[in-house]
């Protein structure tokens, strides 16, 4: 076989020129698209022009697309330097689409795509892709997202210096509520994976853990203000902003301090029948666990929220049976919230419960509730709750006006504060064992 013809080479070259021409309609300079790799990252790294840059990283863009082209650390650090020298709304957009384009065909190699899209993210200004008012811009963040969610399939450690600029969105721009739940599915798979295996019924203790927290949650522990700030409106963005705080909770529990108000006015208004009450009963169990004189003076409104719930099952709304379901399982979850707050705030827990009138809430409920028993007898044997055992014995008392033999192996403990020195317990604790017909 002869040596090749250089015609027949030149000619080669001139169809994949035109090729990639083709493959992209882009107004990109013929001689530039003719460039061998390592030409434009050259001109990507030193060119002070930044349209210069620009057309260089677009043609690369090209060439990767129609590849084979060579993917190293070099041009990595080109695109790079090229970001942080010039802060540039195109050449933004421009490295976004090469990122991209490189998660494509290389996604094990995750460094490549996902360093430059930190740098476009970490603007100290306003990032350059903050104007969603074009479909271009909000295009490119959604790309910027999933080019993410490929790098978290392979290595969720990579996506974790973008947290913060893509944070920010979650912050400027609330409405955009599509925007915001691509970013924060990123988020969840970046926190807490495989959720969907978790089960949607709380257990019957007072804590409980659930799913496999990523060494990644703490990531988010900056930004929990944000997270909550995107849960006022009840759809996934919600779901997935309580999922993103319940992992940051289960990671480092006092860092849940600054978004606490917000979680609990959400709980305040929640109804249990939703998938996202799973997620900020887990926040509550979880901080009350580790860290309760965070809810130093939010007793109030969280019992004003357990009481509001309850009284949805006392006169349930037309929902279907699946919600109403759900609701009613939700009832132990909320009684150890109640009950872990009472070993811990006893007297204005009592208060609360008194002022909502929670015994007779529970009394009305439309469905089995002897199954609380244990949880509510557990109070009046902890010298911690004594301010608030009357409470907590109203409560039995509405159990055994309905199931009286739920409190038949519970005497041990009701028997004697029947004779107990506080007027207001003996006589709560003999109209219990009246009731269930132990006198």
């Amino acid at each position: 076989m002869g040596d090749p013809d250089p015609a027949d080479d030149a000619d080669e070259a001139e169809t994949l020129v035109d090729e990639l021409a083709q493959a992209r309609s882009e107004d990109i300079p013929h001689h530039v698209l003719a460039m061998d790799a390592d030409a434009l990252r050259h001109r990507i790294a030193t060119a002070e022009d930044v349209m210069v840059v620009h057309e260089s990283l677009r043609a690369l863009t090209v060439q990767v697309d129609v590849g084979p082209t060579p993917h190293d650390e070099r041009t990595t650090e080109a695109l790079m330097t090229a970001l942080t020298r010039h802060d540039n709304e195109r050449l933004a957009v421009a490295a976004v689409s090469y990122c991209h384009q490189v998660s494509q065909v290389v996604p094990e190699r995750v460094d490549e795509y996902t360093r430059p899209l930190a740098v476009v993210l970490a603007h100290d200004q306003p990032p350059v892709l903050s104007d969603l008012s074009t479909d271009a811009h909000h295009g490119s963040l959604r790309t910027i997202v999933r080019t993410l969610n490929t790098a978290a399939e392979v290595d969720a450690s990579a996506v974790v210096p973008c947290i913060s600029g893509l944070a920010h969105y979650l912050d400027a721009w609330p409405s955009q509520r599509s925007l915001l739940g691509w970013i924060v599915q990123l988020f969840e798979q970046v926190a807490i994976p495989d959720t969907e295996t978790i089960q949607s019924r709380p257990a019957h203790r007072p804590f409980y853990r659930w799913g496999v927290v990523t060494g990644h949650a703490t990531a988010f522990a900056p930004h929990v203000q944000t997270l909550a700030s995107v849960t006022d409106i009840w759809d996934d963005v919600c779901r997935g902003a309580l999922t993103v705080l319940y992992a940051v909770t289960r990671a480092s529990p006092a860092a849940i301090e600054p978004a606490l108000p917000t979680v609990i006015d959400t709980w305040h208004a929640a109804h249990s029948d939703r998938r996202s009450w799973i997620w900020l009963y887990g926040i509550l169990s979880v901080a009350l666990d580790e860290t309760p004189a965070l809810f130093d003076g939010h007793v109030d409104r969280i019992v004003d929220g357990i009481a509001r719930d309850v009284a949805r099952l006392y006169a349930p709304p037309l929902v279907s049976r699946e919600r109403l379901t759900r609701a009613r399982a939700a009832l132990p979850g909320q009684m150890a919230v109640l009950v872990a707050l009472s070993a811990v705030f006893p007297a204005s827990t009592a208060r609360a419960m008194r002022e909502t009138r929670l015994a007779e809430v529970l009394r009305g409920v439309d469905g089995a509730i002897d199954d609380l028993t244990p949880m509510l007898v557990q109070p009046l044997s902890n010298s911690e709750h004594r301010a608030c055992r009357v409470q907590f014995l109203e409560l039995l008392h509405s159990i055994a006006t309905r199931f009286p033999a739920a409190i038949e192996s519970h005497t041990d403990v009701v028997q004697p504060l029947a004779t107990d020195g506080s007027p207001d317990v003996s006589q709560a604790a003999r109209r219990l064992l009246a009731a269930a017909g132990l006198n």
